[in-house]
């Protein structure tokens, strides 16, 4: 059955989760009793997703008069709309749209995708006056408005994969399943730490180190989110061509190690880490993409191994071979689980208690790093516990320029 353009974008808007958590967000930010999120084009406006506490009576798939709203204006010109007292707003006192729905208080911005398109707007009104005057509403509404957009073009990003797999092999299948399993894995977490930063920041008031450390979660959410973008990138485009190698000094290699091992440390600062770095000679590679194997590894080793006992990272040359190895104390994949990250078939269905059988998504990933550098992923099981051991040979079989930038990896 054909739907029309709007339907298909409220069933759009439907499967994105945040977008609930974003309108209930703004209703407590505001005090407002009407949110929504619209499809507004150059001849309709469309309700996608709505919370009404003020009894507007409007549905998602409901549609208003273009020409009736002041969402059209924001769609043309690309800018928010903001009033907190439309009887006393000089502007909109005698507007016809205050007027015509009894409106009081009104924000709208603009939802934008990545090519530029206006999608429509993200909205709240009041019947009742409302106090808008703090910059940092207006700010927080642009923020849930770009998260929006972002979403929705994963979305279809998503929806254009899922349609190549019938024709796809068997493999690619896989890859395109598990994209759709970090898409979504990331997605939650990754919008509640972003709504709750911008919740608490808004009631930090003038304490500057608060505001500052809420701007660091801010940054470290984005910052999980072009990784996602990264890990996408590499298990369905980069790696089944082959990454470029550079050849990377000891020193820079030495340096990725110790970030990649401090930052994850950081994050875990109630678990005792070790790590030992021993690199002495250059290595053919993609930094960044060894960094975020490191990550993937050093992660496992702090959360398989016993809390009680030492993780431990090992890292060395042996002027032939590069050793990243992760110590998980006291604990063990076994040997079925863990070969199952070099099978076609990788199950992917989650077990009746939600959680996704071990080794999981990440572990693939680092598996396929090691492939497209010429190494192996393996483990290596004793009294102490099981290693995760990648290695790779230090010389790639082809000619890869000489570079002394180093590189990153996101933590």
């Amino acid at each position: 059955m054909h739907r029309s353009p709007a339907a298909a974008d409220v069933e759009a808007v439907s499967r994105l989760e945040a977008v609930p958590k974003i309108l209930d967000t703004v209703v407590h930010l505001t005090g407002m009793r009407f949110v929504a999120v619209a499809r507004v084009t150059d001849a309709d406006w469309t309700a996608c997703a709505v919370h009404d506490a003020m009894g507007f009576g409007l549905a998602p798939g409901d549609e208003l008069e273009l020409g009736t709203t002041l969402c059209d204006q924001v769609r043309q010109q690309r800018e928010p709309v903001v009033f907190g007292h439309a009887s006393r707003h000089p502007l909109y006192a005698e507007h016809p749209t205050p007027r015509r729905y009894g409106l009081e208080s009104y924000i709208s911005v603009p939802i934008q995708r990545g090519d530029g398109r206006i999608f429509g707007t993200l909205c709240a009104i009041d019947s009742r006056p409302a106090d808008l005057d703090n910059p940092g509403i207006l700010r927080t509404f642009e923020l849930f408005a770009d998260l929006i957009g972002t979403q929705l073009d994963a979305e279809e990003r998503l929806a254009a994969s899922e349609s190549a797999l019938t024709t796809a092999l068997d493999v690619a299948q896989v890859r395109e399943r598990l994209i759709a399993e970090v898409s979504q894995d990331f997605k939650a977490p990754i919008q509640a730490v972003l709504m709750d930063a911008y919740l608490i920041r808004e009631r930090a008031g003038d304490d500057p180190e608060l505001r500052a450390r809420v701007r660091a979660i801010e940054a470290n959410a984005w910052t999980m989110a072009t990784l996602l973008d990264d890990i996408v990138d590499v298990s369905h485009r980069r790696l089944s061509d082959g990454v470029p190698l550079v050849q990377k000094s000891a020193e820079h290699i030495t340096q990725e190690c110790e970030r990649v091992v401090a930052q994850v440390a950081a994050r875990h600062p109630l678990r005792p880490l070790a790590a030992s770095i021993e690199i002495r000679h250059p290595v053919d590679c993609d930094l960044p993409r060894i960094g975020q194997l490191l990550v993937i590894l050093a992660t496992h080793a702090l959360a398989h191994g016993d809390v009680r006992r030492t993780a431990r990272i090992d890292a060395r040359t042996d002027g032939t071979t590069l050793r990243l190895s992760a110590l998980l104390a006291g604990g063990d994949f076994g040997p079925e689980a863990f070969a199952r990250l070099f099978e076609p078939a990788l199950p992917l269905a989650r077990r009746a208690d939600g959680a996704q059988d071990a080794p999981g998504w990440d572990l693939f990933i680092a598996a396929e790093i090691a492939r497209a550098h010429g190494g192996r992923l393996d483990t290596e099981v004793d009294s102490a516990g099981t290693q995760l051991v990648f290695s790779m040979p230090c010389r790639a079989d082809r000619k890869v320029p000489a570079s002394e930038a180093p590189g990153h990896a996101q933590a």
